[in-house]
């Protein structure tokens, strides 16, 4: 039923305009269709939207708005997403 939303609409009308980031994180994580209309570069207003009503500093450039969301929100081991995208050298 979700999926028959227009996708403007998916983003502007429907929920994800109230959700923070880590709840938009397990939306996209959810199913392979939601992945695909909130994992893309179309989506990034809506995670910036999450983001900022949260007050989070700023996203490294080298991050997409989902990797930030989970770099802040998930836990485990982020030194490989954090060497990989930040240049920075660790280990778990």
């Amino acid at each position: 039923m979700l999926m028959n939303v227009p996708v403007d609409v998916f983003y502007e009308a429907s929920i994800c305009c109230y959700l923070a980031p880590l709840d938009l994180l397990n939306l996209g994580r959810s199913s392979h269709s939601l992945r695909g209309l909130l994992m893309t570069k179309k989506s990034a207003y809506v995670w910036r939207a999450a983001r900022e009503s949260m007050s989070l500093p700023s996203i490294p450039p080298q991050l997409s708005e989902p990797q930030y969301a989970n770099l802040l929100f998930c836990l485990g081991c982020q030194v490989r997403l954090y060497v990989h995208h930040l240049g920075a050298e660790g280990t778990c």
